[in-house]
């Protein structure tokens, strides 16, 4: 017997998007929405990070540039910074205020694909192309462990 419950919600296309926001010709790899819900953090294979005001749709000031290619953020619980990671191997920690970069971890020797924080709002890890995982230690980034 299932326990499945008895609501269910219609995939179908029969359910309109709230805000539909654009402004990229590139494809998107990244979201993320704060836990307020006001914004949503985008990151992209154009090489930028960017922060979007759910209700109008419209890109809130200007794009954070990495060197690389982009493939992953997260929100530390705060919502203060942004944490992003891609094809130049490093972690760039964001302001989310001044949209300029307030740390840079290295550690990984190829691109980042994935990139976690612990629910105390911590750093917490991430990984890259090859399959190794970064544990961080504390804001600094300082590497905790390595596995392989």
């Amino acid at each position: 017997m299932s326990n499945a419950s008895e609501k269910s919600v219609d995939l179908t296309g029969s359910a309109k998007p709230l805000t539909t926001m654009s402004g990229r010709e590139v494809t998107y790899l990244g979201y993320s929405l704060p836990a307020r819900g006001e914004r949503v953090v985008s990151c992209s294979e154009d090489k930028t990070v960017r922060i979007w005001d759910v209700e109008s749709g419209k890109q809130q000031g200007t794009p954070m540039e990495h060197k690389g290619w982009l493939e992953s953020l997260a929100l530390p619980r705060d919502g203060g910074r942004i944490v992003s990671g891609g094809g130049d191997s490093k972690i760039h920690v964001w302001d989310v205020e001044t949209q300029e970069t307030v740390e840079e971890w290295r550690g990984h020797a190829n691109a980042i694909q994935c990139i976690a924080m612990s629910p105390d709002g911590q750093p917490g890890a991430s990984g890259d192309v090859d399959g190794e995982i970064m544990i961080r230690a504390d804001e600094g980034g300082r590497r905790n462990r390595t596995f392989s």
